[in-house]
């Protein structure tokens, strides 16, 4: 009972963070979802998941791009932004408190953060299924270099599939980072991941969510684009925000029977983390 009461100090924090997201969004019009647990949560709870510990919504690659470029400047005191996870760089936003913090482990470490919301890009995915092959294996490879490169910030202990197993094996005998930057494969990645554009395609991928298994086949997160559309309103902790246009078509791809919560052993928060201030 005290873990879901500190959980839900943190949620309510977290709550602000998003309120701060979506004003700018809407006085930019720009398109943003909630995304994975965070759009469970408002579909099956009309609120945060109980045992949730995080916020994540998505948008439209260019109105994420028009974001990035306006956050740092438009944010407000007590807030700050920046394209770093807990593993270091990444291909997406953060937008932090800077007034709390939290202690979350990682790789069994501890790691000081700011409380905040993990914003992420969703891109075009090609129609046929024989492209739709050759992008993925593109996207897919440019990923495992880059996280070859970040290998000392990689979880080994996290279950995976046989060939990034191998993959990680491979970086570890490898110095990958001496033949490219991490900036570098970083920037190959986003080049890759930008080919299709999110308004030119029928199909989407948010390709940094969790669902999207980073293996050689092609991920259950390739949809419609039309799941998505220009989103719609719902109720998430007395706020109206915006979720995709079919989020009970999104959640049926990524959860399946999304409406019948885990059994009582299994929820619990998918980090370690502890508010501090």
């Amino acid at each position: 009972m005290d873990e879901i009461k500190n959980i839900r100090k943190l949620q309510l924090l977290e709550l602000n963070v998003l309120k701060e997201v979506v004003s700018l969004c809407d006085r930019h019009n720009l398109i943003y979802y909630l995304s994975e647990g965070t759009l469970l949560g408002a579909v099956r709870h009309k609120g945060f998941i109980p045992w949730d510990d995080d916020v994540d919504i998505c948008m439209p690659r260019e109105d994420y791009e028009k974001f990035v470029e306006i956050a740092s400047s438009e944010i407000p005191a007590g807030f700050t932004c920046y394209s770093q996870n807990d593993t270091g760089i990444w291909g997406t936003l953060r937008i932090a408190d800077t007034n709390h913090k939290i202690i979350r482990v990682l790789c069994e470490q501890e790691l000081r953060l700011f409380v905040s919301v993990d914003i992420f890009p969703i891109d075009g995915f090609p129609k046929s299924k024989f492209r739709r092959k050759v992008h993925w294996l593109n996207v897919v490879f440019s990923y495992w270099l880059f996280r070859a490169i970040q290998i000392e910030q990689v979880d080994r202990r996290k279950k995976r599939g046989f060939f990034l197993r191998t993959a990680i094996k491979l970086a570890t005998l490898v110095p990958f980072g001496k033949l490219v930057s991490e900036q570098k494969a970083l920037q190959r990645l986003t080049n890759k991941l930008r080919k299709y554009t999110f308004s030119d395609s029928e199909t989407v991928i948010n390709f940094y969510s969790e669902y999207s298994k980073k293996a050689l086949t092609v991920p259950k997160t390739v949809m419609p684009k039309d799941y998505f559309g220009g989103g719609r309103l719902a109720l998430f902790e007395g706020e109206q925000l915006c979720i995709p246009s079919k989020a009970e078509k999104v959640l049926e791809m990524e959860y399946g029977d999304y409406m019948t919560p885990p059994p009582v052993e299994e929820r619990k928060a998918k980090h370690s983390t502890k508010l501090i201030k």
